[in-house]
């Protein structure tokens, strides 16, 4: 058995699917995750490698990262414009990388987790993008807006949606890479 995706519904109706790639940043989200991968790639030259060719850049670096465990927090920090702070803490270890990299040296092992952190963090920005376009909040950000502000529940569901559209959202991603797993 293989999961496709994840079905999304605004009103009762299907708007549309993602993969499981954006799945796991909902999950990452929303709730504490602790089990899954986490696969990305990342220019060589971010990570101090130098191509063998001159005016050429090499292809990514390919990595896969087993998540450990992550923590979230969301905040509102502001109500015009609606903006969220959404502060993520994720351990993880590295499992498999494209190619070998001296990842006992403190600074190849900050670049490759300052990295990853930008990587989750446009990945995160994309997939909320989606979702004010499609008008589904899986997140909960209604949720956190309602429990904060006095008066919010009686917003109908098409002004939530109108605030939650025109919402901003502030993302900090602290990865630490706590050990190494099996690496080809």
């Amino acid at each position: 058995m293989r999961i496709k995706g994840v079905a999304l519904f605004h009103k009762d109706k299907y708007v549309g699917w993602i993969p499981p790639k954006e799945a796991f940043h909902i999950k990452l989200v929303h709730d504490a995750y602790r089990a899954g991968t986490y696969e990305t790639s990342v220019d060589p030259e971010r990570m101090g490698v130098k191509p063998k060719k001159k005016n050429t850049t090499g292809p990514d670096i390919q990595m896969v990262f087993d998540t450990l465990s992550s923590k979230a927090h969301v905040d509102i920090v502001s109500t015009n414009p609606l903006t969220y702070k959404v502060d993520v803490k994720v351990r993880t270890r590295i499992l498999e990388m494209s190619i070998p990299l001296k990842i006992e040296q403190p600074e190849v092992l900050r670049k490759m987790e300052q990295a990853l952190s930008e990587n989750m963090k446009q990945d995160l920005a994309k997939v909320v993008a989606k979702m004010q376009k499609w008008e589904v909040d899986p997140f909960g950000f209604g949720e956190l807006y309602r429990a904060k502000f006095r008066g919010a529940r009686k917003l109908s569901h098409d002004q939530w949606h109108e605030m939650y559209r025109k919402s901003r959202f502030d993302y900090n991603i602290d990865v630490e890479i706590v050990r190494n797993g099996v690496l080809d």
